[in-house]
């Protein structure tokens, strides 16, 4: 009589765990919902090999984004370009890295830092003038720590496997439109 009643409290007890444990991995991935951006950094081309091949002024560009739903799911985007003097893009310049993401909400929660692990899939990089040209990125990591969500502040690490182009970026989350006009 009595060990059905402790089996019976325990398996309550799990699945009342199990719910906690999933709420709280459900508000987690929550805050980080959104897309987030950095501002494009630009890198001067002053080489004398790059001035060779891109020209005189040419600068490097590269763009972040990162989208994430309440469930865990989202994609990260890297376009990378080069532009001349005037800021028009160079033919043949533009590759796009992009990877999807899956999230779980970490093991230990602190409010202070979170840092979900990141499974990547699908990563490729691919170049818009060819569109037949794809190249899977085998063994990209991505890293993601909120520190200050406060203030919209998402810290990204994109690690390739040859480490060339990796970087670590602030992303700050964009506010979605208001979908408001001003009268005219």
């Amino acid at each position: 009589m009595r060990t059905p009643i402790v089996a019976a409290a325990v398996a309550a007890l799990s699945v009342s765990a199990l719910s906690i444990a999933s709420a709280q991995t459900s508000q987690v991935l929550e805050k980080l919902a959104g897309v987030w951006t950095a501002d494009p950094l630009e890198v001067r081309l002053n080489s004398d090999f790059d001035v060779s091949v891109w020209g005189p002024n040419a600068s490097s560009i590269r763009k972040v984004e990162l989208t994430l739903k309440p469930s865990g799911e989202g994609a990260i985007t890297v376009t990378r370009s080069v532009v001349d003097g005037k800021g028009q893009t160079k033919p043949a310049s533009v590759s796009i890295e992009e990877a999807h993401l899956m999230l779980k909400a970490p093991d230990t929660v602190d409010p202070n830092r979170i840092e979900p692990a990141v499974q990547v899939t699908k990563p490729e990089r691919r170049y818009p003038d060819d569109p037949k040209d794809r190249t899977a990125i085998d063994g990209l990591v991505v890293k993601i720590v909120a520190t200050d969500l406060e203030h919209d502040r998402l810290n990204v690490r994109f690690d390739l496997p040859d480490g060339r182009g990796s970087f670590g970026e602030t992303l700050v989350r964009r506010k979605p439109a208001s979908g408001k006009r001003k009268a005219s």
